[in-house]
């Protein structure tokens, strides 16, 4: 007999349950027993004792409670009381209407038919159905005794079949639990099985759901990937027909993918193309290996040149199924390689040909190219050819010095540097520039440049001399076109002295004069001898010949010193001369003679324009100002006015006056360019002319 307390607390909720369920449908069949019995007595039986009613009212009430309680979850939990109340209320009412009616077989019939049937039907168990059995025998025992001697009629074996009965009753009880037992645990195993599979299976579905989502999304980001290639991309079977291409095979091709799939290269290509493309299809196929491949394709009829990458698609069984080629157009690619090809063709040429040394180094200072004319001066140089591995012929000097040189460049700084050497076949001078080679905004090596400046230095110094000479020829013809002025100024002086030294005789020769009064009129003579000195002295200045001396110069001054040249024309022709120079002017630096030069040329075109004109306004007014890190002198007058353009008045030999050699403004021109300034001339809204002359400052005050 199974014990109770090794039934597992699951299977015995089933049992109770059980138990309560099958307790409900025995009330109600207890019900309808009572209904039918009563109703049997009522029309067969005739006369009914009114307790008998009563009995079955109070029956059925008692029913009803019981069905009540079934209800309520307390007594779910623990129906076996209630059933052993409702089996004890049976045995006992149908006792006492035993004794009532004098009659012990049916008690006895309906007491083991309500043993038996509780033993079969409700597996609550040996204990509950020996409570049961018990009650059972005890009521029909209490019927026995409580009835007349002279009714008893007691067979032989009534009691041992009774006896046998409850007894059958109890083994049946635990049969029916046993059986019930095994199969609540057969139903609980089967429902765990059944959850298990439904979880797994419910796992499973949401694994391949998932998994499925997966290779949707996969495949979705796959055929994206593909379509936004900018290759054109193509799956064809083993047979050629196309069974798969992306979107830029459509956009070349201008066919839609519909139109695609399933057609051979025959169906898209003119055939000779179709014919070559089948042919690399099948190399890849029997070689079984990618092949890589440039393929001449025609894209709405335009030659085009394509970078084909093709290789097998090999299934598990290691069949091939199809190939896939991967293309990208290599048709500007190509153009851009021929380009620069050619332009590195060009550059080589220019490069090796061109008078210039150049070489180019890398990050470490290493050389990384050299160019034919940079090791032809090395091996002359230096006696050796070049070898990077051995820099030992180079001076140490001379290596210091450019490294110094690599390590600005690297920097990132552009340099250019003149520097004379002692060579074979005497001093030469080189202008060196080195530039910063940059990629991808970093600094990753720099090129060389060295050119032999030693003949331009040369020609460059005989130009400066020719120059200088022209500019004294021209200094010396402006005073013989002054020299009529010029005398006049040193006149002045002289004719002073003499005055002055004629009235000191007469009054000396007189007596009306003594020491003191003659002192004065010796100091005028020295003053008037020293103004004449100062003249002659500025008329030397000018017509010397000597090599030009770059100093700072104080342009203010040149200017005064400029107009006390042409002041004696100025006033001898009306001509006002107007002043308006900028106080505190900087200083530039520069030759001052050659400077003076220019200027007293401009004064004197400026006097001589305005006494060609013929009337209005005679002036000449001179400014200067400095800004934008240069002094700028403006010259303008109110005379006739240079000619409107196309004339060039600063051409050589361009002149406006008969008698002038055009010379003028050109070397005029000629000494500001060479000061790093500019001369220009502009013709006057209304009359004269206006000329600029600029000149850098030298930073020095």
């Amino acid at each position: 007999m199974p014990s109770r307390d090794r039934i597992d607390a699951s299977l015995r909720g089933e049992l109770k349950e059980l138990v309560a369920e099958r307790l409900r449908l025995g009330l109600y069949l207890i019900v309808l027993a009572m209904l039918a019995s009563s109703i049997s007595d009522h029309m067969v039986g005739g006369h009914r004792p009114v307790w008998a009613d009563l009995m079955t009212a109070f029956g059925l009430a008692l029913v009803g409670v019981s069905l009540w309680l079934l209800s309520q979850p307390d007594t779910r939990r623990r129906p076996v009381p209630l059933a052993l109340a409702v089996v004890s209320y049976a045995c006992v009412t149908r006792a006492l209407t035993g004794i009532w009616f004098g009659e012990i077989a049916p008690t006895a019939i309906v007491c083991v038919l309500v043993a038996l049937t509780a033993g079969a039907t409700l597996p609550w168990g040996a204990w509950a159905q020996l409570v049961a059995a018990v009650v059972a025998g005890l009521s029909i025992a209490t019927n026995v005794v409580f009835l007349p001697a002279p009714l008893v009629e007691a067979p032989e074996h009534f009691s041992a079949a009774v006896l046998i009965a409850l007894t059958i009753s109890v083994f049946l009880a635990i049969e029916v639990e046993r059986h019930q037992v095994r199969l609540a645990r057969e139903n609980s195993q089967r429902r765990r099985a059944e959850a298990e599979l439904a979880r797994v299976n419910a796992q499973l579905e949401q694994r391949v759901a998932e998994r499925t989502a997966e290779l949707h999304e996969s495949q979705k980001r796959l055929q994206d990937i593909v379509d936004n290639a900018a290759a054109v991309i193509h799956l064809k079977d083993a047979k050629g027909a196309y069974l798969l291409v992306n979107r830029h095979f459509e956009t070349i091709f201008g066919r839609r993918r519909e139109e695609l799939i399933g057609k051979t290269p025959y169906d898209v290509f003119p055939a000779e193309i179709a014919a070559v493309l089948l042919a690399n299809d099948r190399t890849v196929i029997t070689s079984r290996q990618p092949l890589q491949i440039e393929e001449a394709l025609q894209p709405r009829g335009e030659p085009r040149t394509f970078l084909s990458v093709k290789f097998p698609l090999i299934d598990s069984a290691g069949a091939i199924v199809g190939v896939c080629g991967i293309s990208t157009d290599i048709t500007e690619r190509n153009r851009m390689d021929a380009e620069l090809r050619r332009s590195e063709a060009a550059l080589l040429a220019l490069v090796e040909n061109t008078t210039d040394a150049i070489w180019s180094i890398d990050r470490d200072g290493t050389v990384a190219a050299m160019n034919s004319v940079a090791r032809r001066r090395y091996a002359a140089r230096f006696g050796t050819p070049f070898d990077q591995g051995d820099l030992s012929p180079v001076p140490s000097r001379l290596s210091e010095e450019f490294h110094l040189m690599y390590a600005r460049a690297l920097a990132g700084e552009h340099i250019a540097i003149e520097r004379s050497y002692e060579e074979a076949d005497g001093l030469h001078q080189y202008l060196t520039a080195l530039h910063p080679i940059i990629t991808n905004g970093v600094v990753t090596g720099a090129t060389v440049f060295s050119q032999d400046i030693t003949e331009r230095k040369r020609v460059e110094e005989q130009a400066r001399q020719r120059q200088s000479e022209l500019a004294h020829v021209l200094r010396v013809g402006t005073m013989g076109e002054m020299a009529a002025g010029l005398a006049h100024e040193i006149n002045q002086p002289l004719g002073a002295i003499a005055n002055y030294a004629q009235g000191s005789v007469r009054r000396l020769r007189s007596g009306t004069i003594d020491a003191p009064g003659v002192l004065p009129i010796l100091e005028e003579i020295a003053r008037e001898a020293l103004r004449a000195g100062e003249i002659i002295r500025r008329l030397r200045d000018l017509v010397r010949k000597e090599t030009p001396q770059q100093q700072a110069i104080d342009v203010n001054a040149l200017v005064r010193e400029s107009l006390r040249m042409i002041e004696a024309d100025a006033h001898h022709f009306g001509i006002d001369v107007r002043l308006d120079l900028a106080p505190g002017l900087p200083h530039v630096t520069g030759d001052g003679i050659q400077l003076e030069q220019v200027l007293l040329n401009l004064l004197r075109n400026g006097v001589e324009a305005v006494q060609a004109a013929e009337n209005g306004e005679r002036t000449v007014a001179v400014r200067t100002t400095a800004h934008n890190g240069a002094v700028e002198v403006i010259i303008r007058d109110t005379g006739i006015g240079i000619p409107a353009p196309p004339a060039d008045v600063f051409a050589p030999f361009f002149s406006t006056k008969a008698s002038g050699l055009g010379m003028g403004l050109s070397i005029s021109r000629s000494i500001v360019e060479a000061h790093g300034g500019q001369l220009s001339a502009a013709r006057n809204p209304d009359h004269g002319s206006t000329f600029r002359m600029t000149l850098p400052l030298n930073g020095a005050d």
